[in-house]
Formats: structure tokens, C-alpha cells, sequence
């Protein structure tokens, strides 16, 4: 190989190296930030989970404490989570295509219905523990979430409704 063809191949070496570190950086926070929010899925529906069952059982106070983790979820700086992640290529891969896939699917509507939800459940296990004045700023602000801000009792029978649904003994 003459000198003429060993710098023209060291640059397109270079070059390609670089791109492929910057597309491999630009994936991996994607994927990182999609890992956080499948994080905060799980663990949103095993404190539901939890919460369901603490109500069955008559704990009020064990279910008050998941709860909040739940209506924590929601909020941006309100689910925290410390977990050691190494992502692999393949990883990055299935994660920037759950990204695309959530992005074309999502609803902010949906998600601000169901934090009012949320907050509507906490609010009524709230009541359940003789917190009125604390239950009832909780009502008002999830009303106000879920978009029954002219309908607050209506709103409560609903979720009373869904409390009752999900200690059934149908679950």
C-alpha cells in the first residue's frame, strides 16, 4: 500500500468510528431514558398491585404508603429509581424501537386520567384513615386531574366504584 492510500483509509476508518460512537451514544440515551419509564410502569403496577391487596386485608395504612408510591409516579421528579443497567446493543436496539412506538401511541389526556385516578384511590383510602382535610385537598386536586373539576361527587361514586371492583372477590 503506497502513502497515498493509507491516509485516504485511516480517514474513512476515523470517520466511520466516529459516526458509529455517536449513533451508538444517541441510542443508548434513548434507551435509557425508555428502560427508566418500563422501570416506572412495573413498578406502578406492582405498588397497584400491593395497594389492592393491603385494602383486601384491611390495612389501610399499608395501602395509603403504595398509593402515594403510585400517584408519585406521576409526577417528573416524583419516581426515583437507582438501579446498575448495562445496556448491550441488542438492548439499545429493542428500546429505541419501544420509544418510537410509545411516541406514535401516547396520550396525554389518557395519562392525566389516569394519575386522577390514582390520586382519586388515594384520596379515598385517605378518608378511610380519618385524614378528611388531607383526603379532600386530594378529591379536589384529582378531580381536577381527571377532568371531573364540575362533577366532584360523581367523581367520588366512580371511584368508590372502583375500589369496590377491586376488592371483589372476583380478583
Amino acid at each position: 500500500m503506497s502513502k497515498k492510500q493509507i491516509v485516504p483509509t485511516i480517514l474513512i476508518f476515523s470517520l466511520g468510528f466516529v459516526c458509529s460512537l455517536m449513533l451508538l451514544f444517541f441510542l443508548s440515551s434513548t434507551a435509557y431514558k425508555s428502560h427508566l419509564e418500563d422501570l416506572q410502569i412495573q413498578f406502578r403496577a406492582e405498588q397497584t398491585i400491593k395497594a389492592m391487596q393491603a385494602t383486601r386485608a384491611g390495612d389501610n395504612a399499608k395501602s395509603f404508603v403504595y398509593r402515594q408510591n403510585v400517584v408519585d409516579t406521576y409526577s417528573p421528579d416524583g419516581f426515583f429509581y437507582v438501579e446498575k443497567t448495562s445496556l448491550n446493543l441488542w438492548s439499545v436496539i429493542q428500546f429505541y424501537i419501544l420509544e418510537k412506538i410509545k411516541d406514535s401511541t401516547y396520550n396525554p389526556q389518557g395519562e392525566q386520567l389516569a394519575e386522577g385516578l390514582e390520586r382519586g384511590k388515594l384520596a379515598y383510602t385517605l378518608d378511610a384513615l380519618g385524614m378528611k382535610s388531607k383526603a379532600e385537598e386530594e378529591w379536589i386536586r384529582a378531580a381536577e386531574i381527571a377532568g371531573y373539576a364540575q362533577k366532584p361527587e360523581a367523581f367520588k361514586k366512580l371511584i368508590s366504584q372502583m375500589i369496590k371492583t377491586e376488592n371483589s372477590a372476583l380478583n
